[in-house]
């Protein structure tokens, strides 16, 4: 299939996802948009190999262990990483890129932007790090 093709299909698969779950939840797209990608990054973090151990905390967390559909939605995701892993910027980069590089058939293209660590949650603010869904390829 051609480059073009397949990003098409990928794009109709991902909008078809969209509109299913927000017309399921009565949400606007843009909110279930922002929450599938966290799952879709959760989902490729899961199942990296040979990775760090890893935990979920914030609101994200807190949505999904109760499964809730109401509420604030959350903007962002706290990732925290346990073990021996040298935490710097280059090493949580590379080892969100290469969950971001898993190709789970999901249509999802993610790719890892900016990268900015915070050694307790009070030093987090509007830092972290950030990844976008690409649409087009």
């Amino acid at each position: 299939m051609p480059p073009f093709t397949k990003r098409a299909a990928n794009l109709a698969k991902v909008n078809a996802a969209i509109r299913r779950r927000a017309e399921e939840w009565g949400h606007p797209h843009d909110r279930v948009r922002r929450r599938l990608v966290f799952e879709r990054l959760l989902d490729r973090l899961a199942r990296l190999e040979d990775a760090p151990a890893w935990g979920l905390a914030g609101g994200m967390a807190l949505l999904l262990t109760i499964d809730s559909r109401t509420g604030r939605p959350t903007r962002d995701m706290d990732l925290a990483v346990a073990g021996t892993m040298d935490v710097t910027e280059d090493a949580v980069r590379d080892l969100l890129s290469h969950a971001c590089a898993l190709d789970l058939g999901d249509g999802f293209q993610l790719a890892v932007s900016d990268v900015v660590l915070a050694s307790r949650m009070e030093d987090i603010g509007s830092r972290g790090f950030a990844i976008r869904a690409l649409r087009d390829g």
